[in-house]
């Protein structure tokens, strides 16, 4: 098991992805989006805990982020509000194929922004992993936590769906 998942954080590449938080309500899972899967951005390894599965294609981007518990059970933290500055970046994972540490799960009142809190940080920074996801790490480019804002309420698919059918309509000339 690893305890320090490293980053390779590099200036921006292209525009910042298309990317959001999806609640399914019938399972009680969190499905968060991060780009589009293309040719280019399939699957290809993963990262995971007991109910975190973090699937990298192969190039080392994070494309899509699997929670697998009841936001019942996710700690209400009444101030918890995202990150003001985020800097956009070009984020590779270097770990793969491994178990990583249990993170503690953080929300709000509303239960539209969670934290992945994987390890205590008193000087942090925050990068944009997707338009609603964002990356915080230490000085040392080390992930102490993912942050999910603006997370939607979904049932049987249909908001993941339309999101993922509106975005391949946007041809990018970043795709």
């Amino acid at each position: 098991m690893i305890e320090n998942i490293n980053l390779k954080i590099e200036p921006p590449v292209g525009p910042i992805p298309s990317g959001r938080g999806f609640y399914q309500l019938d399972e009680e899972i969190l499905f968060v989006q991060i780009g589009l899967f293309l040719n280019s951005r399939r699957f290809y390894s993963y990262l995971e805990s007991d109910n975190l599965l973090l699937d990298i294609d192969t190039n080392g981007r994070l494309i899509f982020i699997e929670l697998d518990l009841s936001r019942r059970k996710w700690h209400t933290v009444a101030e918890l509000t995202s990150p003001k500055v985020v800097e956009p970046a070009d984020i590779r994972w270097f770990n793969f194929r491994d178990r990583i540490i249990q993170p503690k799960i953080f929300t709000n009142y509303r239960k539209d922004i969670l934290k992945c809190h994987f390890r205590e940080n008193s000087n942090p920074l925050f990068y944009h992993l997707a338009d609603k996801i964002i990356v915080e790490t230490n000085q040392l480019k080390s992930l102490s936590a993912i942050w999910i804002v603006d997370i939607v309420d979904d049932f049987a698919g249909h908001e993941i769906g339309a999101f993922r059918k509106t975005k391949r309509l946007d041809n990018s000339y970043f795709i």
